[in-house]
């Protein structure tokens, strides 16, 4: 799921190695303000931790730097397949808002109840001639 300026976030969808796995493994990086309202501590022994990432996001941005969150979740390949046979067949529409929103609604399920995995702060320096 591509980063766009609107979207402010990407995500991947990792399956892990072997034959036997049924699940499949969301990993998403994103803007502070759009993956907070996506974290979820549901999770046994998560508890605590996105209240954990927003400080440690406010105490980066205090800082001045830019901050991404990190945060994954497991998904049924069951549900993975029917997510992507959606995906394919929103694909084969024709261009517009329609499509995109479409679009957008099942990048919003695969993104949401995500595990806080933590943030970082990078200094984000004007460069010259840039």
């Amino acid at each position: 799921m591509p980063f766009t300026n609107e979207r402010k976030r990407s995500t991947v969808i990792l399956e892990p190695p072997g034959d036997d796995n049924d699940v499949l493994y969301v990993y998403t990086k994103g803007a502070d303000d759009v993956m907070l309202p996506r974290l979820s501590d549901q999770q046994t022994g998560c508890q605590g931790v996105t209240a954990s990432v927003a400080a440690a996001v406010n105490r980066y941005s205090l800082e001045g730097f830019r901050t991404l969150i990190f945060a994954m979740k497991g998904i049924l390949k069951e549900q993975w397949h029917e997510y992507k046979k959606r995906m394919n067949d929103i694909a084969l529409m024709e261009p517009g808002s329609v499509k995109e929103s479409l679009l957008e609604a099942i990048y919003e399920e695969v993104e949401s109840e995500l595990i806080p995995l933590g943030c970082t702060g990078m200094e984000d320096r004007l460069q010259e001639h840039v």
